[in-house]
C-alpha cells in the first residue's frame, strides 16, 4: 500500500429515520440527544418490549407501478438511494453511469409476505429478495456498473462500504452507492429476544444505554441510510461536495463464539480495527474518537470496551468513545451507516454525540466515554465499528478533507 492509491471521499448522503427525511434532521436530533424510542405496530407479544424506532411515514412515488408493489423495506431503501444521489449531483448525462457501481446491505430484508391461502401474491412474490432494493436504486437511477448485496447481519452496511472503498481503489469504479436498510418485524423482535439482548433482559424499564453497569439489552429500530462513495479526484473535478473521506476497511469473524453469539475476548473485533488502521496507513496515535457498535447489550459491549482497552492500551484517556444507539436504537444493518454519518458531522462540526443515560462503566472497562451532553473537541479521525451476532466484525476510519 502507498500514499499513490486512489483515495475515496464521500459525496452524497441520503437516510430515512424515525425522526423522519434528511441528514440535517437526523444530526439535529443526535445532538438534541431525542431517543426515537416509542410503542411499535408490530405485534411483539408475549414479549416485554414493546418499544422501537419505528419509521410511520415517508413519501414515495406512487405513480411509478415497480416501486408501488415494494414492501417497506424495498421503498425505504430507494429513497435513500435516490436521495444520496440527488444530494451529490449526479446525472446520467454528465457522469460515466457503467463506471458507477451499488453495493447494499441488510440483516433481514423484509421478512415477511402477504399470503392468500396456500398461493404467494405473484406481483409481490419478487420482492421478497433481499437484493431487490438494489436492483431498485439500480434501475430508477440507470446504474450500469456492478452492483449486489451483502447480508452478513449488523455488519452488511459497514461490508458495503468497504467493498465500495476496494471497488473505486482498484479503478472498477469512479462512484459506488453504498448503503443498507432494515425494517421492524415481529421476526426481528423474536430473534433479538432469543438472543436474550432485547431490552429489557430482566424485569426493568424499557431502555437502552451502551456501555453502562446498568445497561439492560438494546432497543430495534428501522433505518435506511445509502452513501456515494467516489473517487476524489473524479469528485473535484465536477466540482462535487465532500462531507469527508473513507480512509481505510477492516474486517474479521469470531470464530471462537456460538452461532448468534459474541466472542468475550473481543480479540477479533480488535483485529478488525487493527486492519482498519493498516489499511488507511494511521496509527492508534492518530485516532480521535470511536462511534462503537455497543447497543446496551451485556455481552457485546463488554466485548467491545475490552477490545477498545487492549489496543489504544496508553491513550485510552486521549480517544473519546460513544454510542449513538442510545438515542438512534439498534438499525441493524444501517447502523454502521449512520455511524460514518455521525462521523463525517463530528469532524465537520468538532461536537461528539453523547451516551444518553450513562452513569457508571463496567469495573475495568472505564474508557473515556462521552456521556449525556455532547463533547466538543477537535476531531479529524473516526473510527467506527459494526458487529454481527454469530461473528462478523468491521471497523472503518473516517478522516476529514
Amino acid at each position: 500500500m502507498t500514499e499513490n492509491r486512489r483515495k475515496v471521499v464521500v459525496t452524497g448522503i441520503g437516510i430515512l429515520t424515525p425522526w423522519g427525511r434528511g441528514i440535517n434532521l437526523f444530526w439535529e436530533n443526535l445532538l438534541a440527544g431525542k431517543p426515537v424510542f416509542k410503542e411499535v405496530s408490530v405485534n411483539t407479544t408475549p414479549l416485554p418490549s414493546k418499544l422501537g424506532g419505528e419509521i410511520s411515514e415517508f413519501n414515495y412515488e406512487k405513480s411509478n407501478p415497480l416501486f408501488e408493489r415494494g414492501n417497506k423495506f424495498c421503498k425505504l431503501s430507494t429513497i435513500a438511494g435516490e436521495d444520496a444521489v440527488k444530494d451529490a449531483k449526479l446525472s446520467p448525462s454528465k457522469q460515466d453511469f457503467s463506471k458507477i457501481g451499488i453495493i447494499g446491505g441488510t440483516a433481514l430484508g423484509h421478512p415477511t409476505i402477504k399470503q392468500y391461502g396456500d398461493m404467494i401474491d405473484p406481483i409481490k412474490s419478487q420482492y421478497i429478495y433481499s437484493h431487490v432494493a438494489v436492483g431498485l436504486i439500480c434501475v430508477r437511477n440507470k446504474v450500469k456498473g456492478p452492483t449486489f448485496t451483502i447480508c452478513s447481519g449488523e455488519a452488511s452496511g459497514s461490508y458495503a462500504v468497504g467493498w465500495g472503498l476496494e471497488f473505486i481503489r482498484s479503478g472498477r469504479c469512479n462512484i459506488v452507492i453504498a448503503g443498507a436498510s432494515d425494517v421492524l418485524s415481529r421476526t426481528a423482535y423474536l430473534h433479538y429476544a432469543s438472543l436474550e439482548e432485547l431490552s429489557p433482559i430482566v424485569e426493568a424499564e424499557e431502555k437502552c444505554v451502551p456501555f453502562d453497569k446498568e445497561r439492560n439489552g438494546l432497543i430495534l429500530s428501522e433505518a435506511a441510510a445509502y452513501l456515494i462513495l467516489e473517487e476524489v479526484e473524479h469528485a473535484k473535478a465536477r466540482g462535487a461536495n465532500i462531507y469527508g473521506e473513507i480512509a481505510g476497511y477492516g474486517s474479521s469473524h469470531d470464530t471462537d463464539s456460538s452461532l448468534g453469539g459474541i466472542d468475550p475476548t473481543g480479540k477479533n473485533l480488535e483485529l478488525a480495527m487493527e486492519y482498519a488502521l493498516q489499511d488507511s496507513l494511521l496509527d492508534k496515535i492518530d485516532i480521535d474518537a470511536i462511534y462503537a457498535a455497543a447497543n446496551g447489550s451485556k455481552k457485546l459491549d463488554a466485548a467491545e470496551a475490552t477490545s477498545i482497552k487492549n489496543l489504544f492500551r496508553n491513550r485510552l484517556k486521549d480517544v473519546s468513545v460513544s454510542s449513538i444507539k442510545s438515542i438512534a436504537g439498534e438499525s441493524l444493518s444501517a447502523g454502521g451507516i449512520l455511524n460514518i454519518i455521525a462521523a463525517l458531522f463530528t469532524i465537520n462540526q468538532d461536537l461528539i454525540i453523547p451516551i444518553v443515560g450513562f452513569e457508571k462503566a463496567d469495573q475495568g472497562l472505564d474508557l473515556n466515554y462521552v456521556s449525556n451532553s455532547p463533547r466538543r473537541a477537535e476531531i479529524k479521525k473516526v473510527m467506527c465499528n459494526s458487529v454481527s451476532y454469530g461473528g462478523n466484525n468491521v471497523s472503518l476510519i473516517v478522516r476529514g478533507i
